[in-house]
């Protein structure tokens, strides 16, 4: 997708190699996602044939966002001159406030099997980091490993194309 979205937004040229990687990529991609939906076990009953389908479909969505978010970076930061530690900055604050401020709390009035018969418990897992110090280290220590692999995912980017 982000080829192809570089072609429509960027203006970028690309050759018959790239069109050819492209190609084979997908096809390869379309023969393990039709592969899961033929030979798809039914009688197992974990999975439903429905199921099946929407996993795909919600994988190809997200490979298209991540696509769309890799063209609007290079946007930032070739043609406005923004650099990347601001980059990974903004995305990082309209992250934690997409998340905290629709995705949690939708999750948390999913009826599920976890505390309080939700899908996710956010007030939950706050109270584990903050009675826990592993578990406050660890999620630290993520979230440091992301903003580095994106600062230095961005600083490429400016040297070179998305």
């Amino acid at each position: 997708f982000a080829g192809i979205l570089s072609v429509i937004f960027l203006k970028r040229k690309l050759y018959v190699i790239h069109w050819l990687g492209m190609a084979c990529t997908m096809v390869g991609l379309a023969m393990v996602g039709l592969s899961s939906i033929l030979v798809h076990d039914s009688s197992s009953g974990d999975v439903t044939h429905g199921q099946l389908v929407l996993g795909i479909v919600l994988i190809l969505a997200a490979q298209l966002v991540s696509a769309s978010q890799m063209v609007v970076e290079e946007v930032f930061i070739k043609k406005h001159n923004v650099p990347p530690i601001q980059v990974v900055g903004m995305e990082g604050c309209f992250g934690v406030l997409f998340m905290t401020l629709l995705v949690l709390p939708i999750c948390y009035f999913i009826p599920g099997t976890g505390p309080h018969n939700s899908y996710e418990n956010s007030l939950d897992a706050v109270a584990q980091m903050y009675n826990n110090t592993a578990i406050m280290g660890f999620g630290l220590a993520y979230l440091l490993s992301i903003a580095f692999y994106n600062y230095f995912g961005l600083s490429v980017t400016k040297s070179l194309t998305a």
